[in-house]
């Protein structure tokens, strides 16, 4: 099973300007969420009720972090690029235009993973870092190449 990955159009900028290996590791973490779906996903972001919300938090390298959004028919969405410092905040930047997440994280001890799907192997093979680049988040869906 394959999932289309979008990137949402406010959180276009923050990829764009990403660099060297940062920049290297969102792509690597784009094509796991592509085959892997939830299950390239590090943990389950907390809802406001302090529930469970239907949004992971993936960390793909050193304090960078993006929300995912689980959407209908293997659709997933990058809601959500930053870094996890004392600048920044994933939980409350990532909250400000999802209401459905809360604004103060939890322990990494007690992060619930994200669900697992059934095991099954890519359909198609891995895109290499030169198809993804030359996608250059125009709208486009770089697992499909169109918008």
């Amino acid at each position: 099973m394959t999932f289309t990955v979008t990137v949402a159009a406010r959180t276009s900028p923050r990829v764009k300007a990403l660099r060297g290996k940062a920049k290297d590791k969102f792509w690597e973490a784009i094509n796991r969420l592509e085959h892997e779906g939830c299950a390239a996903g590090h943990y389950r972001m907390r809802a406001p009720d302090g529930s469970d919300a239907h949004i992971c938090g993936l960390r793909f390298y050193a304090d960078w972090r993006m929300h995912i959004v689980f959407a209908e028919h293997n659709e997933i969405v990058v809601s959500w690029v930053g870094q996890h410092s004392d600048k920044e905040n994933p939980h409350v930047d990532g909250a400000t235009d999802i209401p459905q997440l809360a604004d103060i994280g939890r322990p990494r001890k007690d992060q619930p993973p994200p669900p697992r799907p059934p095991a099954t192997p890519p359909q198609r093979p891995f895109l290499s870092f030169a198809e993804r680049d030359s996608a250059e988040l125009s709208g486009t869906t770089p697992s499909k190449g169109r918008p």
